[in-house]
């Protein structure tokens, strides 16, 4: 629904809900990390930063002002190729400092870190120039409209609507695995026989950040050109599979550090998808479409 909004009263508002939920998030955790609260209390947090739509809706918008900027075909492809790219560059400084900062300073001095990124981030939007002109008023559609719209593409009966269900499922196929490893992998490696420590969990992060999102990615230009859209999913499926598998056979650290290479065109499913969704879809209904196909590996 936030998705939604954003095409009536501009991409910038769903920029700033998120990041509210983030800052909320990270100051709670940090007064809670303090008083030495209750854990389940936690459950605050996350509901308050799940409501607000959490890094989704984030990421959603952000691909959407790629969208509103760049013209249909290769252009449009090329341009979430770049957000993939600074995304990788994003998340792989991200897991590089929090392994240090948790093991120097703690979790605390971590979610008061969160708290001030929030803020900056909160200042860069204000800078950013607003893509979509509309002289809609939020007020005069519904909540349960937004949520029609939001839905449209799947249910309204249409020639692209079976093309947008079958690329919905693909997607939903790729990233159930890949979102649900995230926290389950952090545990696999802090178990016997790996053991690892925050510094190493984020120096390994590092690497498949790098691996994954920005080598990858930027390997996808040159690939396009020799390759087809159907021809780059089954690599990237194929490449998923081998990096899934050598991940529960590993034993020991050189095989896990392996597995970042083994799945280097992971995303490339998702690249492909998030451009042919982009393409098929009317310019002024682009963030409509993304929240769904906005989670990232």
């Amino acid at each position: 629904m936030v998705g939604s909004w954003s095409d009536v009263i501009g991409r910038r508002s769903t920029l700033f809900i998120p990041t509210f939920g983030l800052m909320f998030k990270s100051a709670f955790f940090a007064i809670g990390i303090k008083l030495e609260g209750n854990t389940y209390t936690f459950v605050i947090a996350f509901f308050v930063d799940g409501f607000c739509g959490m890094w989704i809706s984030l990421l959603a918008s952000a691909y959407s002002f790629t969208a509103d900027m760049t013209n249909y075909g290769k252009s449009r492809l090329f341009g979430v190729v770049f957000v993939e790219i600074t995304l990788g560059v994003g998340v792989a400084l991200g897991i590089f400092t929090s392994g240090y900062i948790i093991k120097f300073f703690g979790f605390l001095y971590g979610s008061v870190l969160m708290v001030g990124v929030g803020v900056l981030l909160c200042f860069l939007i204000i800078l950013l120039p607003e893509s979509v002109r509309s002289t809609n008023k939020i007020t005069t559609m519904t909540q349960l409209e937004y949520l029609k719209n939001a839905v449209s593409f799947y249910i309204k009966k249409t020639s692209l609507r079976n093309k947008f269900i079958l690329l919905a499922v693909i997607f939903s196929l790729q990233a159930l695995s890949n979102i649900g490893r995230i926290n389950v992998y952090t545990l696999y490696v802090m178990n016997s026989p790996f053991c690892w420590n925050s510094v190493l969990i984020g120096l390994f992060g590092v690497g498949r950040s790098v691996a994954q999102m920005i080598v990858s990615v930027a390997l996808t230009q040159p690939l396009y050109k020799c390759m087809s859209k159907d021809a780059m999913v089954v690599v990237g499926s194929l490449s998923a599979i081998g990096c899934y598998v050598l991940t529960a056979l590993a034993i020991n650290d050189k095989m896990l550090f392996m597995t970042p290479v083994v799945g280097l065109f992971l995303n490339f499913p998702v690249i492909v998808i998030r451009s042919e969704m982009s393409q098929i879809t009317p310019r002024e209904r682009q963030d409509i479409k993304y929240p769904p196909v906005s989670v990232d590996m």
